[in-house]
């Protein structure tokens, strides 16, 4: 069997299938991942990012590009135990109110986290550097919370607006990527 390297399309003597650079290059990327293991779930992330020490749950951070503002995009990962008489909704509940008080929501969607029903909220949130500054910092974060059966799983994403709206794509693949153990 003959295979080609090269940036172009690839063909083998077996399969006359074509691909394109942008799907060998998606194929390389989906190649290029570390898994993470939590307490009670898994995660796959670009092996290029950074494994976090946490005192609980996981993070993982995208290398820094501080030419470009980029401090790096942390993504934090745990299952909180749910406090007596709460029930793991009636959490979640709680949780979603609160986020919604910290700042402009700027999408909520509901999406599925390891084959569960989960939340998705996404936050801009706009500070002053000082009371006598007119420097305007911008940030985004983005929380999922999955109510579970003895828990919630939740996911925290925050950075600089530019960083994380530009990694959306492989954060969005970290998150789809959990699976519960």
């Amino acid at each position: 069997m003959l295979f080609a390297v090269g940036c172009g399309p690839t063909t083998t003597s077996s399969d006359s299938t074509r691909s394109s650079p942008e799907e060998a290059q998606a194929s390389a990327v989906a190649k290029a991942l570390q898994t993470v293991e939590g307490n009670g779930f898994t995660l796959q992330a670009p092996e290029s990012w950074t494994k976090l020490p946490v005192t609980s749950g996981i993070a993982v951070s995208s290398p820094p590009d501080f030419a470009n503002g980029d401090a790096g995009v942390p993504v934090s990962v745990a299952i909180l135990p749910v406090p007596a008489p709460l029930t793991p909704a009636t959490l979640v509940a709680s949780l979603l109110d609160n986020n919604r008080a910290i700042g402009e929501v700027e999408s909520e969607t509901q999406i599925k986290v390891a084959g569960r029903d989960a939340t998705k909220l996404v936050h801009t949130l706009t500070s002053r550097m000082n009371t006598t500054s007119d420097d305007v910092y911008v940030s985004r974060m983005i929380r999922v919370f999955v109510p579970l059966d003895a828990g919630v799983l939740a996911v925290q994403i925050q950075g600089a607006d530019t960083p994380v709206k530009l990694k959306m794509p492989q954060l969005d693949a970290i998150i789809e990527s959990i699976k519960l153990q």
